[in-house]
């Protein structure tokens, strides 16, 4: 992160204690420019089982992430901005002198009631430490209305954004503002992406979950159940790992795909007896999931 960052967003601090209950609107679809698909393929071969081992260890961590950012309306996928940022290391300080989980620069945290001295550094302080990038995160996508946006101002400083935008014309979506950022920011927002895609599946999208089959107490009474899935998972991998016929499968779950085209998400109905082996093995699906879509893009138009 640059060290200028603190310069560029410490104006605006004042507005975002103001800006912490506002409810956040529903942002353009993330959409994966093809020339990336190499950086994140790549990216996830190098790392990948790396951050799921990560998703394990720091468990606790990421589950707290999670609901902080949920209870602000922010979609959980932002806990990997903290991955990309410090790793989950609590204590990390990087050479331009951002610190703790969310390397925070200095002056966002004085600006943000954070106390940084020779004998204390709430930066290091994860409750502290994630209010504080809370608040900045609403703040940011308040002005941007694009998560990718928010990345890259969180990497670069608001000013270097507000800059690319104008060269962009006034654009104020990422793939027409990101050939005028900086290398290091494009590489950041990129991995990011891929750390998005890596532990969840998919890039954010704010959206509940949406039933694409019967309803709940329904399903229960033939002896199915739903689970929710974001994404990226796809019904013939599901068929594989289970054990199941694809055919009877998706005569269970009739509109997967175009309702993960549409939302995001959805809930997958399996038979009672499948769905503890799915929720058991949900990463692992999920990741072959992933890499067939890289190598095998499915369109949701066109369902087998």
């Amino acid at each position: 992160m640059k060290k200028w960052l603190c310069l560029m967003l410490l104006p605006a601090l004042p507005l975002v204690a103001k800006a912490q209950r506002d409810s956040l609107p529903n942002p353009q679809p993330a959409v994966l420019a093809p020339d990336n698909k190499v950086f994140i393929r790549d990216y996830m071969n190098r790392f990948q089982h790396g951050m799921v081992n990560l998703q394990k260890d720091k468990q606790i961590l990421m589950s707290y992430f999670d609901q902080s950012l949920a209870k602000n309306g922010i979609p959980k996928e932002l806990k990997n901005l903290a991955v990309v940022e410090s790793y989950l290391e609590r204590r990390t300080v990087s050479q331009a002198g951002a610190a703790g989980p969310w390397q925070l620069m200095e002056g966002t945290a004085r600006g943000s009631g954070l106390i940084v001295s020779d004998t204390l550094d709430e930066r290091f302080d994860v409750i502290k430490s994630t209010r504080v990038a809370v608040n900045l995160l609403k703040f940011l996508h308040k002005k941007y209305n694009d998560w990718n946006l928010v990345v890259a101002a969180y990497n670069a400083g608001s000013g270097r954004v507000d800059q690319a935008i104008r060269q962009a014309g006034g654009s104020t979506i990422y793939w027409d503002v990101e050939k005028y950022l900086p290398a290091e920011t494009r590489s950041h927002v990129k991995k990011f992406m891929a750390s998005s895609f890596a532990l969840d599946g998919r890039i954010p999208e704010p959206g509940q979950a949406k039933n694409t089959a019967q309803p709940a107490d329904t399903l229960a009474m033939q002896g199915m159940l739903t689970e929710p899935v974001t994404a990226s998972f796809r019904l013939d991998v599901i068929a594989e790992k289970l054990d199941l016929t694809e055919t009877q499968l998706r005569q269970w779950n009739t509109g997967f795909e175009s309702a993960l085209a549409k939302d995001g998400n959805t809930q997958l109905v399996l038979p009672r007896d499948k769905m503890p082996d799915f929720i058991y093995r949900k990463s692992d699906i999920l990741k072959a999931s992933i890499e067939k879509n890289i190598t095998e893009p499915l369109n949701p138009d066109n369902e087998r």
